[in-house]
């Protein structure tokens, strides 16, 4: 009988089963998404609930991965000044292979397989221009399978959505 409560509890708190997410929840991350840094006593004020009631719901949507608690950093602090896009087309290499390698390249934001051509698309931030261009042909081009790639500079970021990511 025991057995059976510890597996009953370790689904309820997100190993096995997904859960409904309520208006309760819905509340917090909205809420959270508005102010990042809200503390706990301030959630259960604005929701009309107790700070411990915040600290659970919070416990348990990162557990059951539908919240995930990270930083961010301005890349602009860094002095990288220059964000990229750089479309890969892929020959004769397993794509997921090639865009991992891709990933670890530094300056790499994100490298993302696509549907069709082509299969990858990596955002890359640099110091200038002359980074740019060393990251693509030093770091990017000499990789097994990099068939082409075609380079985008990006002139202005007109919206960025932080909060939203695939967990």
């Amino acid at each position: 009988m025991q057995s059976k409560r510890r597996n009953l509890k370790q689904k309820s708190q997100g190993k096995g089963v997904a859960r409904a997410v309520d208006d309760t929840d819905r509340a917090i991350l909205a809420e959270l998404r508005k102010n990042p840094q809200a503390s706990n006593k301030s959630l259960a004020q604005k929701l009309g609930v107790s700070e411990m009631t915040i600290a659970n719901r919070i416990d348990r949507l990162i557990s059951d991965r539908l919240m995930k608690i990270t930083t961010q950093r301005d890349v602009r602090t860094l002095g990288l000044n220059v964000l990229g896009f750089i479309e890969i087309y892929v020959n004769d290499e397993d794509v997921k292979t090639v865009g991992r390698r891709i990933g670890d390249v530094p300056n790499v934001i994100a490298a993302t397989i696509q549907a069709d051509h082509p299969q990858i698309i990596v955002m890359l931030a640099a110091r200038d221009t002359v980074q740019l261009s060393h990251l693509l042909e030093a770091e990017i081009a000499p990789i097994a399978g990099v068939n082409r790639a075609v380079t985008s500079m990006c002139l202005e970021v007109l919206r960025h959505r932080p909060g939203i990511a695939v967990l």
